[in-house]
């Protein structure tokens, strides 16, 4: 049985005359939902004693085999061997608001940070350390029991909570007031209250109830004074400092003890067992056990979480969590015949009638189920096909093989058609608006109005389903095709749709102005009636299946539709007439095929026949839970590889070590972050959005995925944003960030891209400069081959001119000189033309000396041309009355090129100025002196001969060309004269010139 009431006979609790007072709800027994999670589905253990939940949200479970985490979907485990946990066994748990775990063993405390485990024990090492209690305080202290002692535990030191006031004895219980203070149950003295470090006895038990342990005290949500006080036989209420039994005597009564005790968001009390839980309504008890879904085994304790989801931690069958009663099943282990529901009827009594595959009728009357078949001959074969309700009450049955029945609340009748006509097969029954009934038969659409049949005329075909549509206007399905019967005169069209032509429709409701069409393997088409357009849902959409056998709307306008593998709610928008589809459920997925038009609406509870029994739903919004998930960042991933532990920490909450201030290289871009959404409500249908601040503007689009990578970041400052919301469309209490940044690549900073502006710019002018000198140099190397080739030209003209020209003058001279012999001394005229002859001859010779060796490339360096103009001066003034000196002809001369311009001006020059002053100085000493400077040369010519006057000297052609020959090669000419005083040339030649130089 799942719901007590005084009435029910199937168990056999004793119940005090106050408790039938104010139970009286009658209740259907069915099997109601919880979630179960175990060592299947990752919990370190099955003996779960206790519970507690972080501030992010996560659910911690102390187990005989260590501690587990879990978040809707995973759990992750701590253990002695693995962890360090002080004991093997985890007997108590908490969390504190700095996100450290507290847990307590046999053995000691063990304090988790998220990173490592820090055990604790008492200071007499040799004393056992069992932990048997562990809560919060208000100053943010942990208090606990310690072989039955009070201990408190800050910072890192563990110490026991001094008992002045209170006798030698155990304690047994322990729990924090609404005012913040400390309350303890000592065996055999009573309930104490610590006010300032005093122990105040506040309660005593009966006498004769003295040596009973305590075993839990809870204090009231609605009423802060009122203590709920529990040892294993009974429960006890305090109000007022008055202490009175609980007036139910139904708990705690023969086999069966009370464990751990909770109070739920409604006050409501729920109370755990050896063998099962109690939930405590104004109105009635409801007891869970493994015959209405949940277990046998003995609940240690009841948790509420901050969704206010009910859980229960197990001696051996692991947690449950109570899914509310908005969802329940009836199936065979609640008295049906068979699991597989066909359909659903209430007679005029108020009785309900569930109709299950093959001939049986299951009726409930005030909770008492029976099972009822209708009075066909045994010899009949035939098999129940529906069941249906008119307005008046009465029940009409459609069977297969047994024809057309109908209960009217006392008996069963076999309803004829007409006269003639056997129709033992009735597929479907409906009731127009003009209250008349239509009946789908393999024989066509049969009626009957004010207690006549008749058949539609035109409408042969094997009907399969029917729906009213309008006024006068029922559609009807047959395997021939799809029709409209219209008006009085029930007059027949075919219809024609370009959609859902080839579509077979096992269910239909018309809803305002649209008809919502279920069909065998294409969804729900939507038929609008003012402007006949088509529209298609289906799985893809979010329907659990394309199958749909059962259509019906409630109050509110949202639709309901019962599918292969599950049930849908579909809501309308009014305004946009957009659909959202989302299951039915309100926790976790209810995986069941639904049968056809087996769908009833009683008040506000909503029936489905499905093979795995009857599922019913509560309609009434009022009671639908309203809460949010909670996100959190559970790992941050490099190239899918976790990031080295470092410090500081953004957070080690829950072991989920995150690195604050994360900086990464610019070649580690790659990132993956896990998320989850905590909502243990209903864990499959959370979604997420999400962001990263610095490339997207917006959240994404919804997705159910819980990670996100991404890959090839720039280099830059981020901020990875999440939110979780639910199917109602509530968001997260919260948006998880997470800041990170990468560093940009040395080739993106600043002064690198200046660096390599720089270095561009510096290897252009290099290459520039690179081609410059490869062009010069190859100007030079073609410089060079011409000039050698000028030099070669050079060296073999002077050759060839000495050589022909030389021997020439030589046989002209040898000649005169034989011509002279033979005249004999005679011939004085013809003797004066040789000896001039002869004497042209040599001046000749001697004048092409000059050019010859001006030819010579030898002679292209400051050392040969001063050589060859003091070897001039010599030869000049040789057999003269004036005397010739040189001075400074050095050979490191030599070492300034000149080329042969610069040769043949220079020595014409000195050449000039040296016959000048032969012929004109009238001096006595000619002397030519080299000054070497740093960066010249100066050559001076100087005599002391009668000077002249550079007015009246200015216009010889001499100086002129002095001058001339200076200005070409780039020398400065200074000429000094005084009357009777001598004179002076300087010519300054710079070191640096080399002008003209060919090698």
């Amino acid at each position: 049985m799942g719901v007590f009431n005084p009435f029910c006979r199937y168990r056999k609790l004793a119940v005090t005359a106050l408790f039938f007072a104010f139970c009286h709800s009658v209740s259907i027994a069915q099997r109601f939902n919880f979630s179960h999670y175990d060592i299947e589905d990752g919990l370190i253990q099955s003996q779960v004693k206790a519970f507690a939940q972080s501030p992010s949200h996560h659910l911690w479970m102390a187990t005989q085999g260590g501690v587990s985490r879990f978040d809707g979907s995973q759990f992750f485990s701590l253990t002695r061997t693995e962890n360090n946990l002080a004991g093997s066994g985890a007997t108590a748990i908490a969390t504190g608001d700095n996100g450290k775990i507290y847990i307590g063993t046999l053995n000691g405390l063990s304090v988790y940070d998220g990173l490592k485990i820090q055990n604790y024990r008492v200071s007499n090492q040799s004393q056992a350390s069992w932990v048997t209690k562990l809560i919060n305080g208000n100053n943010g202290n942990i208090y606990g029991l310690i072989n039955n002692q009070i201990f408190t535990f800050s910072g890192s030191e563990l110490s026991f909570v001094k008992q002045r006031g209170i006798p030698n004895g155990l304690v047994t219980a322990l729990t924090i007031s609404g005012e913040g203070k400390l309350v303890a149950a000592v065996y055999d003295k009573g309930i104490f209250e610590l006010n300032r470090n005093q122990w105040i006895k506040i309660l005593d038990l009966p006498a004769a109830e003295k040596k009973i342990m305590i075993t839990s005290l809870l204090f009231d949500r609605a009423a802060k004074d009122k203590l709920w006080v529990m040892t294993p036989r009974r429960l006890y209420i305090s109000e007022n400092n008055l202490l009175r039994p609980y007036q139910t005597n139904v708990i705690g009564t023969g086999n069966n003890f009370m464990v751990s005790i909770m109070q739920d968001e409604k006050s409501n009390l729920w109370i755990g067992a050896n063998s099962g839980a109690y939930y405590i309504e104004p109105q009635k008890i409801t007891f869970f056990n493994s015959g209405n879904g949940f277990t046998d085994n003995m609940v240690n304790q009841i948790f509420k979480d901050t969704e206010n989801n009910v859980w229960f931690g197990t001696e051996g069958a692991g947690i449950y969590k109570y899914d509310g009663d908005r969802t329940m099943i009836l199936d065979k282990g609640q008295g049906l015949s068979n699991e597989v529901v066909m359909g659903f009827a209430k007679d005029k009594s108020g009785n309900f009638w569930i109709h299950s595959y093959g001939k049986d009728l299951l009726k409930i009357k005030n909770g008492e189920k029976s099972l009822i078949k209708i009075p066909v001959p045994d010899s009949v074969s035939y098999g129940i096909l529906h069941l249906f309700n008119d307005r008046a009450g009465n029940i009409w049955i459609g069977t297969l093989g047994a024809g057309l029945w109908k209960y009217d609340g006392g008996a069963f009748k076999s309803i004829p058609f007409l006269a003639g006509t056997k129709v033992n097969v009735i597929r479907q029954i409906i009731e127009d608006k003009q209250g008349t009934i239509w009946f789908a038969t393999p024989k066509g659409c049969y009626i009957m109005a004010k207690g006549k049949f008749s058949h539609i005329k035109n409408f042969n075909f094997p009907a399969t389903s029917l729906a009213e549509i309008g006024i006068d206007s029922v559609l009807a399905i047959s395997p021939a095709g799809k029709y409209l019967i219209i008006g009085k005169n029930h007059e027949v069209k075919e219809l024609k749709w370009r959609h859902a032509e080839k579509a077979e429709i096992y269910s239909m409701l018309k809803l305002n102005d649209q008809v919502f069409l279920g069909t065998g393997d294409e969804g729900i088409w939507i038929w609008n009636l003012k402007d006949h357009s088509f529209k298609n849902l289906t799985a893809k959409q979010g329907l659990y299946s394309n199958t749909i056998y059962s259509l019906t709307n409630d109050e509110n306008g949202t639709i309901w539709a019962g599918t292969g593998r599950g049930i849908n709610k579909i809501k309308i928008n009014p305004s946009s007439r957009k659909f959202t589809i989302s299951g039915a459920e309100k926790s976790k997925r209810l995986v069941v095929e639904c049968n056809q038009n087996a769908v009833y609406q009683d008040g506000d509870k909503l029936w489905f026949g499905t093979t795995k029994g009857a599922v019913t739903f509560e309609l009434n919004p009022d009671n639908q839970k309203k809460e949010r998930p909670h996100i959190v960042l559970q790992s941050v991933k490099l190239f899918s590889s976790s990031i080295a532990k470092q410090q500081p920490y953004l957070s080690r909450t829950d072991g989920y070590i995150l690195p604050k201030n994360l900086e990464l290289e610019y070649r580690k871009n790659q990132l993956s972050l896990n998320f989850k959404g905590i909502y243990f409500t209903n864990p499959s249908e959370v979604l997420y959005q999400y962001r990263l601040s610095g490339i997207d503007d917006a959240f994404s689009r919804p997705t159910p995925n819980s990670s996100v990578n991404y890959q090839a970041l720039p280099p830059g400052d981020y901020v990875f944003e999440a939110r979780a919301f639910n199917k109602s469309g509530s968001y997260s209490d919260n948006i998880l960030k997470f800041p990170f940044s990468i560093r940009q690549a040395f080739y993106q900073t600043i002064i690198f891209r200046l660096l390599a502006v720089l270095s561009l710019v510096l290897i252009g002018i290099g290459f520039q400069t690179y081609l410059h000198k490869r062009k010069n140099q190859r100007l030079r190397v073609i410089e060079e081959m011409k000039q050698q080739e000028r030099l070669k030209t050079r060296r073999q003209t002077a050759e060839d001119f000495h050589d022909d020209f030389g021997n020439k003058l030589t046989r002209i001279s040898i000649l005169t000189d034989i011509l002279n012999t033979k005249l004999n001394g005679e011939h004085a005229e013809e003797r004066h033309l040789i000896s001039q002859i002869k004497e042209n001859a040599s001046s000749l010779y001697r004048g092409t000396k000059d050019i010859l060796w001006a030819l010579d490339p030898k002679s292209d360096n400051l050392f040969e041309i001063l050589s060859h103009i003091s070897e001039f001066g010599l030869e000049l003034f040789q057999d003269t009355a004036i005397e010739f000196n040189f001075y400074g002809i050095q050979e490191n001369l030599s070492d300034i090129k000149l080329g042969m311009e610069f040769s043949r001006n220079i020595s014409m020059i000195f050449k000039e100025s040296l016959n000048n002053s032969l012929r004109h100085s009238g001096a006595n000493h000619v002397s030519l002196k080299v000054n070497q400077f740093e960066r010249f040369v100066e050559i001076e010519l100087s005599d002391d001969g009668k000077g002249f006057s550079q007015t009246s000297a200015g216009k010889g052609t001499g100086l002129n060309n002095i001058a001339v020959r200076a200005k070409r090669i780039g020398a400065e000419l200074d000429i000094n004269s005084t009357q009777d005083r001598g004179t002076a040339i300087r010519l300054s030649i710079s070191k640096e010139l080399n002008l003209g130089y060919e090698q």
